[in-house]
């Protein structure tokens, strides 16, 4: 098997960059490193490069670094094309050869050994999405794990089993967003790219395609923590408060039922005929948040608060 294109998407994380940087680059397989910035306006791009410079690599990688040339506003919508232009484009133009793509958020950390996990397993299990149980940690947290000093943090709570996740269930048990994904190349241009949350959306379309296999052996910690300049809703919902709170759980649910609907159609359009288990899954969630973004919206009206855009 080639080697893997192990990618960190970057835009505005000056903060964290580097300590993700570095866990790419400590990967104990050779790997295709890319490196990507979405014209960050911080420092970066001097973080990313310090990382290329100094820190120590974990086997002989290829690394390229490449930042977007247009100057992108910092939202959701903007980083999401960011996102799918690297996956259709980027990727393929500097590392053609790569079957797969193992990614990480510039603000979290992969433990050296996940690449190596993550192919093995695919040798022996054919699959659309290759992924990884993970570690749900603060900042401090993850340098103790980092250093395998004993420390209670959640892992992923489904699934919690090596094996192939059910589309469905995998949508209804939040599977999809509590492991960390690859994704196989073929399977990405086949369905193409959407202004919705990546997890949710590929993970239960590569279920339907040739399977969504996980590994239950935590390779990935999930950093969590309050910023409210973060694009994902989690971390800014951890610091907002007052109207700004009300204002992003309504963005937040309408993102989500956007998601599964966006979903719903594309399955519909790449594959046809669904499963009724997996279809259920599908209007659950839909119906758990459409009725989430009506009641969000019914709290705006009430206290005369102005919606927010994405």
């Amino acid at each position: 098997m080639n080697r893997p294109i192990f990618w960190v998407n970057n835009l505005n994380k000056g903060e964290w960059v580097y300590r993700a940087c570095a866990s790419a680059l400590s990967q104990t397989i050779p790997c295709n490193i890319l490196f990507t910035d979405a014209h960050s306006s911080d420092n970066s791009l001097d973080e990313m490069l310090r990382a290329i410079e100094e820190s120590p690599r974990g086997a002989d990688h290829n690394v390229v670094l490449w930042r977007d040339p247009l100057l992108r506003v910092s939202t959701f919508q903007s980083f999401s094309e960011h996102w799918m232009h690297v996956v259709l484009n980027i990727a393929k133009e500097k590392y053609p050869e790569s079957e797969w793509i193992l990614q990480c958020s510039s603000d979290d950390i992969s433990l050296p050994d996940r690449a190596k996990v993550c192919m093995e397993a695919v040798k022996h299990n054919p699959c659309s999405a290759i992924a990884t149980t993970m570690f749900f940690a603060d900042p401090l947290q993850a340098v103790d794990i980092m250093s395998s000093k004993p420390v209670q943090v959640p892992v992923s709570g489904f699934p919690v089993q090596t094996g192939y996740v059910n589309a469905g269930e995998g949508l209804q048990r939040l599977g999809y967003g509590s492991v960390i994904a690859g994704y196989s190349r073929k399977f990405l241009e086949k369905v193409g790219g959407f202004n919705v949350t990546p997890d949710v959306f590929y993970g239960f379309l590569a279920a339907l395609d040739e399977g969504f296999y996980v590994v239950a052996n935590p390779q990935h910690i999930h950093i969590q923590h309050a910023k409210e300049s973060n694009l994902g809703f989690g971390g800014k919902l951890l610091a907002a408060s007052g109207d700004e709170l009300a204002r992003l759980n309504e963005l937040n649910q309408f993102q989500l039922y956007r998601t599964y609907f966006a979903t719903m159609q594309r399955a519909a359009e790449v594959y046809g005929s669904i499963k009724q288990d997996d279809l259920n899954g599908l209007y659950s969630m839909m119906l758990n948040h459409g009725m989430g973004w009506y009641q969000a919206r019914e709290n705006l009206h009430r206290y005369h608060i102005t919606p927010g855009i994405l």
